[in-house]
């Protein structure tokens, strides 16, 4: 007969195993739910006009009518694969896109952050997929309400990071391209992948191949070569720095604001130089954590790269760091440091300060409430640092 093992009632939990707990894997769905549920009715309503998607539904027309979707009346900064994807949104009645919309693009983005959920159970210990949504969708909610493409770009991020983490490779080149229709900011962390992931590389090469054909399976080929020079032109226009007191959030707005004024070349050499570090923190990570871990680095070292880095960068693109500070959270929590109650707080801070454009005006009235933003994106890349070389050193042997 076994013997009933009872629990110590003086043995104390760690407080943060109650928002852990099996029970509230529901809690975080119903949280998702919820999200979904407001913004359906908010864009079912009359007069709803805070959108984007009707510069994809306009491509996407001009696609079909052999025109080109880049001299539309509405800016559009995607590949032409984007106005293929978003036909079936764009011939049916506003009101009724606008809802599916928002389904496919938040339930995507909540797949992606179960996915990243899981992973970290395997490494962690615990189930964080209620901190992660909470930390997710308070950046996730300006992005939910324009009909943004951020949201489901930010879970492809997270499965193309998975999928290698899994030697998955095919599948990297899967989400690579999927992340590339959605938005050219994918390009970011399949640079990073690259010359990590020699097994991906070539097979990239292939999946790309394909990729750059798959628009001639639908327009005649002279329209597709004329469609694409015309993205390469607005491509090369797009990543010149963009005029002073332009609305862009990225760290030269910030310094901008702050009265240093950088040449375009100064910017450019920067932002190549953050790149080669990028590069080296993503290898040096790879080498001294866990797969999972070191996997997900890819994720979370693009999205902070782009946030500060790109010179394109919106306040609603900011939800990629999101599912990265609830990651962080769970770090903190997995150490359990004396410090922790510091972490906490500084997460904390900085995604009240990323959420809430109000408190940059509070600051500095005068300016746009945009800087404030990239410099919390650096203050979570230095505390991401500060976190990576003191879990290995704590690894090391003979580390404490």
């Amino acid at each position: 007969m076994k013997k009933r093992v009872t629990a110590n009632p003086n043995i104390r939990k760690h407080w943060t195993e109650s928002i852990c707990k099996p029970e509230d894997i529901r809690n975080g769905w119903i949280i998702w739910a919820v999200l979904v549920a407001i913004f359906v009715v908010v864009v079912s309503m009359p007069g709803f006009e805070r959108t984007v998607t009707p510069s994809y539904a306009i491509a996407a027309q001009a696609w079909w009518n052999s025109q080109d979707p880049y001299a539309t009346r509405v800016e559009f900064f995607y590949l032409p694969h984007s106005a293929i994807a978003f036909t079936p949104f764009a011939y049916i009645p506003f009101h009724v896109s606008e809802a599916l919309w928002r389904i496919v693009t938040i339930v995507a983005l909540a797949l992606g952050v179960r996915s990243m959920a899981r992973v970290l159970r395997d490494s962690v210990g615990v189930d964080s997929f209620f901190i992660l949504s909470i930390t997710t969708i308070a950046l996730a909610w300006d992005g939910a309400r324009n009909g943004q493409t951020n949201l489901p770009l930010t879970a492809v991020m997270i499965w193309f990071a998975i999928s290698l983490m899994r030697g998955r490779y095919w599948w990297a080149v899967v989400w690579s391209c999927v992340g590339m229709l959605l938005k050219p900011y994918m390009i970011v962390p399949v640079l990073l992948a690259i010359p990590l992931y020699p097994s991906f590389a070539w097979r990239f090469l292939i999946g790309v191949s394909g990729f750059v054909a798959l628009p001639f399976m639908f327009q005649k080929p002279g329209y597709v070569i004329d469609t694409y020079q015309s993205f390469w032109r607005m491509i090369v226009e797009q990543t010149h720095p963009p005029a002073e007191g332009t609305l862009f959030s990225d760290i030269f707005r910030t310094a901008y604001v702050f009265g240093l004024h950088l040449s375009d070349g100064v910017q450019l050499l920067l932002r190549a130089a953050a790149a080669v570090l990028t590069l080296g923190f993503t290898f040096v990570a790879q080498k001294r954590w866990g797969a999972a871990r070191s996997a997900l680095i890819i994720y979370g070292s693009s999205a902070l790269y782009l946030t500060m880095f790109s010179p394109r960068i919106e306040n609603n693109t900011y939800v990629l760091i999101g599912p990265l500070i609830g990651w962080m959270a769970v770090e903190l929590w997995r150490s359990r440091s004396p410090w922790n109650w510091f972490g906490w707080g500084t997460l904390a801070v900085l995604s009240v300060m990323i959420g809430q454009r109000e408190i940059s005006h509070l600051i500095r009235p005068e300016q746009d409430a945009i800087w404030m933003r990239p410099l919390c994106a650096l203050a979570l890349a230095l505390m991401s640092v500060v976190m990576v070389v003191r879990d290995v050193r704590a690894r090391a042997p003979g580390g404490s």
